[in-house]
């Protein structure tokens, strides 16, 4: 790297240091997001997983093409995440006082744009989308209602075809802040766990049902299998002072923030190599019907995952919140990406990429489906009871008072107004 990187590499760190943001600091040097992220990774402002878990086995002599292999990637996405080697070549070999003026009008540009940021829309015709030249993605985000009553829905809960929302998101949102503007769009509270995960078909594919491989990615894409629920597994800092919307309102807003130690690579390799070299392993389903209901003890690095996962009080296939949803949607492809929310009430929602818009700084919802729900409930079947409640249409259950049903539901949040999209988030 000679002096003129090294000056425009500070310079972009500098502005990444003001505006917390990849996407804003890609805009300001008119570069690509890959870029920006590989110039702050080399100059060590910030770190990835992929990076973490990438150069170590580059550093055992494994090729460039292994290492996408072993993370699942493609050889282009990880080279993103490492750091530059070599100079780079950035348009012509101008001076720094260019660059600068470049960027005084990046922006001017960017203020003018940013006036009118939160007039998202969609063109469509049909159910097609119309695609534009942009990064921020639009996501479909609907509810699981398969033992919901539909006709109750419909009649009780202006419901068309489902529950759900369609969010315009910044494709540099980590997970976990998408969390809190799905518990804003939907009505829950943030008062259960919850998880992302990849679905079934999916999953098997990127860990090719070894545990060998999985394990390296533990750090990478998943969170190691753990009890620990404190783990600011809901940045659980909200001391009753504020309005609750503010509260989740600044979680999904720049600047994102998530310090659970669980997802750094190091913690999460460390557990990796404090398991136990030979587990021992239930009989699966299969064998049971087969009348087989001995335990075995396998070795661990021999595990199939659906071995190792039966010898696992907690899932394996828990998503790291630390990561950008861009990335993450693109390795689901078109299976999309299951969120589950109060394992009790058994929420889950089904989020899949329907198109990109125009880049956008913050997330915003542009289409709903149904009024909200609410924490505590039983789940959309119970949701249906309770609606019917309301309505004075229920019997012998737990909300065939409506009035005492209604003020439960008030403590809640639950209004059971209709709210439009563009207000939702």
């Amino acid at each position: 790297m000679d002096e003129i990187d090294r000056k425009l590499f500070k310079e972009i760190v500098k502005v990444y240091r003001d505006t917390c943001s990849i996407q804003d600091t890609s805009k300001r040097f008119e570069l690509s997001r890959s870029k920006v992220r590989k110039i702050l990774i080399t100059m060590h402002e910030i770190t990835s997983p992929i990076t973490e878990s990438a150069l170590p086995l580059l550093k055992e002599g494994k090729t460039q093409e292994e290492v996408a292999e072993i993370l699942n990637i493609s050889n282009a996405t990880l080279s993103t995440y490492l750091p530059y080697s070599n100079r780079i070549f950035y348009k012509e070999n101008r001076s720094l006082n260019a660059l600068r003026c470049e960027n005084y009008r990046a922006r001017q540009q960017i203020a003018a744009k940013n006036q009118v940021v939160h007039n998202v829309s969609l063109k469509n015709e049909g159910d097609d989308y119309i695609m534009k030249e942009t990064k921020s993605l639009v996501l479909k985000l609907e509810l699981n209602t398969v033992y919901a009553d539909m006709n109750v829905l419909r009649k009780y809960g202006n419901v068309k075809n489902g529950i759900s929302r369609t969010f315009v998101v910044p494709m540099d949102m980590p997970l976990h802040n998408l969390h809190y503007a799905i518990q804003r769009a939907f009505g829950w509270q943030n008062s259960h766990l919850h998880h992302y995960q990849f679905t079934n078909e999916v999953f098997n594919e990127i860990t090719r049902n070894k545990y060998s491989v999985w394990s390296h990615l533990c750090g990478v894409y998943f969170r190691f299998p753990s009890d620990d629920f404190q783990d600011w597994y809901w940045d659980d800092d909200y001391d009753g002072g504020q309005s609750f919307k503010s509260w989740l309102r600044k979680k999904y807003t720049h600047p994102y923030v998530y310090r659970g130690y669980q997802e750094i690579y190091e913690y999460a390799q460390e557990q990796v190599q404090s398991m136990d070299d030979e587990i021992m392993v239930g009989p699966s389903f299969e064998d049971y019907r087969k009348g087989i209901i001995e335990n075995k003890i396998i070795k661990t690095s021999d595990a199939t995952m659906e071995e190792f996962s039966r010898s696992c009080t907690y899932g394996c296939n828990e998503i790291m919140e630390k990561l950008d949803i861009g990335l993450i949607m693109d390795i689901a492809g078109e299976s999309g990406l299951i969120y589950k929310y109060d394992y009790g009430d058994g929420w889950t929602i089904h989020i899949t990429k329907i198109g990109e818009v125009d880049s956008v700084k913050e997330v915003h919802c542009i289409d709903a489906d149904g009024l909200n729900v609410l924490d505590d409930v039983g789940g959309v079947g119970g949701y249906c009871e309770f609606l019917k409640g309301i309505h004075g249409q229920a019997q012998n259950g737990p909300y065939d008072d409506p009035v005492e049903s209604k003020q439960w539901a008030r403590s809640l949040g639950w209004t059971g107004r209709i709210v439009k999209s563009e207000n939702m988030l």
